[in-house]
């Protein structure tokens, strides 16, 4: 009994050490940048360029400082925002810059686990897990779980019902468009959401690329 005692007391604390670890890791910073430009962002010792979005994943817990860089031509690059955003366990932070602020948009709460969608075992749970929890889903996370479906009924009926919430979105319908895949359904939700061209396609028949899929 002795041995087991000390076996317990030693593994119990690697074991927490273990567990916090692994959810000191999951967090993520989403910042939106201004088209106009080219940005670094800085976030501890990690650099990620770009002019649309960037994505920083596997953060820590805590405070976390940020720098932001916008390229100037025949300049360099200049130091446009610094400041610092925070994460809790398991969270995602979306955040917009302009006009030299960081604006934070929303974050989810620590006990919501977008692992879990991807760990359910067919569309019907999927659907259902989106729906209980559809006030916490973000845009960007509605994009990427429409695109896991495999029945195109189980997509269409996730298009509907957030369709309502994230309509306002810029570019909603040509990024939502994407995660269709096939003719049929691209054609009904063009006609649906409405267009510029009326329902029809600028890409002309791509009935030969139904194998493939629409991307």
């Amino acid at each position: 009994m002795k041995k087991l005692a000390i076996i317990l007391i030693v593994l119990l604390p690697l074991f927490a050490l273990a567990e916090e670890g692994r959810h000191n890791y999951n967090n993520r910073i989403v910042i939106d940048l201004p088209h106009h430009g080219f940005y670094e962002v800085v976030i501890g010792n990690r650099v990620h360029a770009g002019t649309d979005r960037i994505v920083f994943d596997g953060l820590r817990n805590g405070r976390h400082h940020v720098e932001i860089y916008e390229k100037f031509p025949y300049e360099g690059y200049h130091l446009v925002y610094s400041g610092s955003v925070r994460t809790a366990h398991g969270q995602r932070v979306k955040a917009a810059f302009r006009n030299g602020r960081l604006r934070i948009l929303n974050s989810t709460a620590h006990h919501f686990r977008a692992d879990d969608f991807y760990s359910c075992r067919n569309d019907d749970e999927r659907y259902r897990w989106l729906n209980r929890n559809y006030n916490r889903v973000s845009f960007d996370f509605y994009i990427g779980a429409l695109g896991a479906f495999h029945s195109d009924m189980y997509r269409w009926r996730a298009h509907q019902r957030f369709n309502g919430r994230f309509g306002h979105v810029k570019h909603y319908r040509q990024r939502t468009e994407r995660c269709f895949k096939n003719d049929n359904y691209r054609k009904r939700f063009r006609n649906n959401a409405g267009s510029n061209n009326r329902g029809h396609s600028n890409h002309g028949n791509r009935s030969g690329n139904k194998r493939k899929g629409y991307k």
